[in-house]
Order: structure tokens, then C-alpha cells, then sequence
């Protein structure tokens, strides 16, 4: 118990500490490949990690696409020079 406290605490110093040298996009982004790292570790050291079969992988490359397809679709074309700020004013959140 005293060891998650310590982690929990740890986060929020270490947080308010990269939150002003990082952008907050930025800070997000790598929150995500950070956790999956964690969870690759802690899967692995119980012996649980296995890889899928072609089938499976063909599935999740699947979900992906139409997942990647969707975001693009849905929060707009982020790339050249208009800023992602912008991306909201897609003509799915128009009035």
C-alpha cells in the first residue's frame, strides 16, 4: 500500500516537472507507448506473453485501418501547414 502511494505521489512531482519542458500534445502522445511498455513488462515476467496467429494479426490490422480510417475522417486532415487546432472545424461539428 505504502508502495503505490509513493508511486502515485511520485507521478504528480514528476508530472507538474516534465509538464513545463513538454508540450502538452506531445506529453500525451508518450503517455501511451510509456504505459504499453509497463504492460509488455508485467505480461512478460508472468509468462503470459504470446504471439497471435495470422489469422488474429490480420484481424487487428484490420481493426486498425478502418480505426485509422475513422480518426482521419472524423478529426480532419492534420497534415501541411493548417495546424491540428483547426482540425475541429470539420463539417461534422459544423452548426
Amino acid at each position: 500500500m505504502v508502495l503505490f502511494t509513493a508511486l502515485i505521489a511520485t507521478g504528480f512531482t514528476v508530472g507538474g516537472l516534465i509538464a513545463r519542458e513538454i508540450e502538452p500534445q506531445a506529453l500525451t502522445f508518450l503517455r501511451f507507448p510509456i504505459a504499453a511498455a509497463i504492460f509488455l513488462v508485467l505480461v512478460a515476467a508472468q509468462g503470459k506473453l504470446a504471439l497471435p496467429g495470422l489469422r488474429s494479426w490480420l484481424g487487428y490490422c484490420i481493426i486498425g485501418f478502418l480505426l485509422a480510417v475513422f480518426l482521419f475522417r472524423r478529426l480532419g486532415r492534420c497534415v501541411g501547414p493548417v495546424p491540428c487546432r483547426q482540425a475541429w472545424c470539420s463539417p461534422w461539428f459544423r452548426s
